[in-house]
Order: C-alpha cells, then sequence, then structure tokens
C-alpha cells in the first residue's frame, strides 16, 4: 500500500507543483512540501522521478515527475508516496 503526503501548506491534500526550469521545480517542491530533494537528484536534468528526504526523521519519499512536450515539470501529491 502506498502512503501519500499532504501538503504542508495550510493543510490542503491536493499539491501541484509546477515549472519550466528544472532548479526553480525542486526549489518549489521543496518549500511546498517541507522536504528535501536529495543531491543526487539535483544533479539531474530530467527524470520520471524524484527522491525527497525528511531531514528530521530522514524518512524517504518518492515522487514521480511528469514533463510535458513544452519543457514544463509538474509534480502532484497523489504522485508522492513514502518509500
Amino acid at each position: 500500500m502506498k502512503r501519500y503526503i499532504r501538503s504542508s501548506k495550510s493543510g490542503v491534500d491536493f499539491l501541484k507543483v509546477t515549472s519550466k526550469n528544472w532548479n526553480e521545480f525542486l526549489n518549489k517542491i521543496e518549500e511546498a512540501t517541507g522536504l528535501k530533494v536529495d543531491s543526487a537528484y539535483r544533479k539531474r536534468r530530467r527524470g520520471d522521478d524524484i527522491l525527497l528526504v525528511d531531514e528530521k526523521t530522514r524518512e524517504t519519499y518518492h515522487a514521480g515527475i511528469t514533463q510535458y512536450s513544452d519543457g514544463e515539470y509538474e509534480l502532484m501529491s497523489y504522485n508522492i508516496y513514502k518509500t
């Protein structure tokens, strides 16, 4: 069973992060979730997924990324689950 995270902003269960710039996208994810992107995934310029780490508990989360043909990256809360 996959366990999903909730947005740390305003207690809402839905989260959507988008950007056309990879580094900006990762920064927005960290801000919205309160989790850190694993450093190995910061070096990549594309991919279908990233690893997020809760620095307090050391728990990790898998996040599925969508990249559209116009170059925009998107992460939806239902694509984030605890590993």
